[in-house]
């Protein structure tokens, strides 16, 4: 999966990302405490992309 559309599937769900060196990291105003790191790569391995989505509550 592309980052971007990684990213694009977060910002729509209302999660911010917040860029960092080499992760960014995505957190939710709703969910306190909770700060999911995702790999700055041009594509992300699906097994990684599906994890982080799960995290978020998105699968």
């Amino acid at each position: 999966m592309k980052y971007k559309d990684l990213t694009d599937m977060l910002k729509a769900a209302g999660w911010i990302i917040t860029k960092g060196n080499p992760h960014d990291k995505a957190k939710h105003p709703d969910k306190p405490g909770v700060k999911i790191p995702i790999p700055h790569h041009r594509e992300i391995n699906e097994k990684l992309a599906r994890a982080i989505l799960r995290q978020a509550g998105l699968r």
